[in-house]
Order: C-alpha cells, then structure tokens, then sequence
C-alpha cells in the first residue's frame, strides 16, 4: 500500500498594494537605507481581504508596513468595518492597531472603544481601554474584550454591565 501525501500549500502574503493617493512622495530612510512612501490624500490601500482608506500614510515596502493617519477605515469583506483617528498595520503578521475614536462595526454590532487589536486573518477584535457595544437594544461596557468576528461571539472581562430597557446585569466575566 501506497499512500501519497499532498502538501498544504498556504496562501501567499502579498504585498500591501497602493490603488490611489493624491501623491506618494518617496524618501529614503537614512537608517535602513529603504524606500519610505508617503502617501498624503485620499488614500487607498489593499491587502488580501481588506481595503484601508484615510488620509495620510507612510508606507514600508521592506517590512511590508503602513502607519496611517485621520480618518481610517478598513473594510473586509461586505460586514466588517473599523474606524479610527490612527493605525499602525502589519502585512506580515496581519495585525491591525487602531487608536482614537475607535468603532467597528460588524451586521448589528457596534463597539466603540480607544484603541482595538484586531488579528485581520482570524478575524480577533481585542480591547483592553474600556469598550461599550450596543446590539439590538442592549448595551454592554467592560473594561476588556474580546470579539471573535466570524462567530459573532464576544468575551467581557473587568466591571462588565448589560443595560437593556428590561433589566440591568453587572458581572466580572460575561
């Protein structure tokens, strides 16, 4: 008996692709000795699944990085939205670190909080700043949280409370 074994192959992490901007001004970053782009109004970048707009950016195409500044938005899929004033990403790891004014949005889910990780490949929304979401009615405030996107499934962790026109809950771990 013979058996054969195919292997896995993973997707490929492209790089992070610029579709538009009012300019791109390219430097040299005297420490690496690199090309830095920055790109300044109505900016649009793409990345696998997502979509990232805003209005200024410094990009690094060695480390396949973008921090990016005012008016973030990235967009995956036809669900999931996330805002803020300030993002630092990374295409390698897929890591998304929004600061300021922070809301993401997911079908009848918003969680504003000041500042979200979220893990873009597993689709992980963590907060640890103090969150509040409101879903159908309720809100509900913790201290940290954890939102699993693709099941819809949230963790709350420190001083959590549920308001709902009904009833008031408090809890540690919810």
């Amino acid at each position: 008996i013979q058996s054969q074994i195919t292997p896995i192959k993973k997707p490929e992490r492209k790089k992070i692709e610029l579709k538009y901007a009012d300019e791109d001004i390219i430097t040299r970053d005297p420490q690496t000795g690199k090309d830095i782009h920055h790109y300044l109004g109505n900016v649009l970048l793409e990345h696998n699944e997502i979509t990232l707009s805003c209005d200024s950016a410094y990009y690094s195409p060695d480390k396949n990085q973008v921090t990016a500044f005012s008016k973030i938005h990235i967009e995956q899929g036809d669900t999931l939205d996330l805002f803020g004033d300030y993002l630092f990403y990374d295409g390698k790891s897929e890591r998304a670190l929004v600061n300021g004014n922070v809301e993401l949005i997911d079908k009848e889910t918003h969680l504003y909080t000041d500042a979200i990780d979220y893990d873009v490949k597993n689709r992980i929304a963590r907060y640890n700043t103090k969150g509040r979401i409101t879903n159908a009615g309720n809100t509900l405030t913790s201290i940290i949280g954890i939102y699993f996107v693709p099941e819809n499934f949230f963790h709350f962790k420190d001083s959590v409370k549920i308001v709902n026109p009904d009833y008031v809950m408090t809890a540690d771990t919810m």
